[in-house]
């Protein structure tokens, strides 16, 4: 993690922990990715005496035991948001906000009912977290 992104996660860490737990009380489901830790690594080379450290953040596989055939990364942007194929393997690719928007210019999403209320209230509520927290 850059020096911004531990600061952006420690001024937003309050907000994401009282949803969250809000969320699990309450047994609301959520859009939000769950957080498992946050680590500080250090590490020193014996022979250079040269001495490094990293932040990580780890988060929840939403991907395990799931047959996931295309992955996108979504910002609510369109400007510079587009991916392109070029020497990546289809599993491996991650599709951004326009090659959503392009996609759906030629396929259709089908969503059972129940589904599409889900999806509904729970960005609602992201939405509003966003906004009680500064996020938006």
């Amino acid at each position: 993690m850059s020096r911004f992104e531990i600061q952006s996660f420690l001024d937003f860490a309050p907000h994401y922990f009282d949803y969250m737990t809000t969320a699990f009380q309450e047994k609301r489901p959520t859009v939000l990715a769950k957080i498992v830790g946050v680590f500080r690594i250090g590490f020193k080379n014996s022979h250079t005496t040269s001495a490094s450290k990293m932040d990580i953040l780890i988060m929840e596989n939403l991907f395990y035991g799931r047959n996931i055939s295309q992955k996108f990364d979504l910002k609510g942007s369109i400007r510079n948001r587009l991916a392109t194929a070029t020497g990546k393997e289809h599993e491996d690719l991650v599709l951004l906000d326009e090659n959503l928007l392009n996609s759906t210019i030629f396929y259709l999403y089908y969503f059972f009912k129940q589904s599409r209320s889900e999806i509904l209230f729970k960005n609602a509520k992201y939405v509003s977290y966003l906004q009680t927290s500064s996020g938006m």
